[in-house]
């Protein structure tokens, strides 16, 4: 019997709603399956009661407001040896800005009393500076330049709560190059020096390190998608289960960003060098281990090269018994980081492609930075979209 279709959008199910507490530069796939859905639990858990405006920086789409912010996360993956499933409907949400038709709107959530936390993802190319912003008064066309100028409407109403941000930006030392691009920004406009002093003593820039595969709306027809959730949800978001969360900075983050209270995989660090190298080393390499071999062997997936009898088993010997002692660390941390590596690879949930790897193990800029990009970019975040 064929099953009614559903009329209902989630947009006009019950919600809850919180104060703006973060403001988040992108409204891609990553960021709702990624931050917003730990935002989400944490106020579930926690009371953390925090609300999101989100400002869009690429997308053009009304779809997030014709839902009113709320979307469904769906996540799955293998979890000791289990296939796990999590669906949730995510509601932190609470306004959608496009800078680009309400310059207005986006310079008055610098104003917003309650922010605690800007967050980003505005693709790896996004912390940039252009010298044909020319003045502060004029919508910036990139990311640092519109923080920079949002900043300086907060500095000018003499709102000095500390801010933390926190950019996930595939790129090393993001925190520190997105704060040396503010500054660039307040040379070339000429701003106030007390501005310079007031965000050195009160916004606090993280390096991050980012690892979840969010790869979008879930691949199978919609009607059959919203008869399963129960209302039609355009902006469905699928992921892995496997989630991980490096955060640089001061020790006194974690107690008001209290993600690992909360349950999240998420490390508070003063270093975040070893866990890149752990992750570039282990996953990275690993993919890079095997995307040429299995395509020659006639393979597509990371999942049926891990699960090939030749090809798996020269993995797994590749990364316990030639990468890991290279790398410096516990060695039983790095071991239980490579077998949830593993477990990833087999998560018949997502359908990640060799030869997407493939596609993308160029460098176009050159060099090991460039090297490097290429590689997060093909692993960390494959098929992703950035908002």
């Amino acid at each position: 019997h064929s099953v009614p279709a559903v009329k209902k959008n989630i947009g006009q199910l019950p919600r809850a709603f919180y104060p703006v507490k973060v403001l988040q530069f992108g409204s891609g796939n990553f960021l709702r399956g990624f931050v917003d859905w730990m935002l989400q639990k944490m106020n579930g858990k926690l009371n953390f009661n925090a609300g999101v405006s989100v400002v869009q920086s690429v997308s053009r789409s009304e779809t997030l407001q014709s839902q009113h912010g709320v979307y469904t996360v769906i996540l799955k993956g293998i979890r000791e040896d289990e296939f796990v499933s999590e669906q949730l409907k995510v509601d932190v949400v609470q306004r959608v800005i496009n800078p680009m038709t309400d310059f207005k709107s986006f310079l008055e959530e610098g104003l917003n009393p309650d922010l605690q936390f800007i967050i980003s993802n505005t693709t790896e190319a996004g912390i940039e500076f252009s010298a044909t912003d020319e003045s502060v008064n004029t919508l910036s066309s990139t990311f640092p330049g519109k923080l920079t100028q949002l900043l300086f409407i907060r500095f000018n109403d003499k709102l000095n709560n500390n801010l933390i941000v926190l950019p996930t930006e595939l790129i090393e030392n993001n925190g520190d190059q997105l704060k040396s691009m503010v500054h660039k920004y307040i040379h070339h406009w000429s701003l106030p020096a007390l501005f310079m002093q007031w965000i050195n003593t009160n916004v606090t820039f993280c390096n991050t390190l980012v690892d979840r595969i969010v790869s979008g709306f879930p691949k199978k027809p919609k009607e059959v998608l919203f008869n399963e959730l129960g209302y039609v949800d355009e902006l469905a978001v699928e992921g892995e289960w496997f989630h991980l969360w490096v955060i640089e900075g001061p020790r006194w983050i974690e107690e008001v960003f209290p993600l690992r209270r909360a349950g999240f995989n998420v490390i508070f660090t003063s270093d975040l060098g070893p866990y890149r190298v752990r992750k570039v080393r282990i996953l990275n390499g690993a993919h890079t281990g095997m995307a040429l071999i299995g395509r020659l062997m006639g393979l597509h997936s990371v999942r049926e090269a891990i699960e090939d009898n030749t090809l798996g088993n020269f993995m797994r010997r590749l990364i316990y018994d030639e990468i890991i002692p290279q790398i410096p660390g516990e060695l039983n941390e790095l071991e239980e980081y490579a077998n949830e590596v593993i477990n990833r690879f087999r998560n018949p949930a997502i359908d990640h492609k060799l030869e997407s790897i493939l596609l993308n193990s160029f460098s176009l800029t050159g060099g090991k930075r460039g090297s490097y990009n290429a590689a997060a970019m093909a692993c960390s975040r494959t098929s992703s979209a950035n908002g």
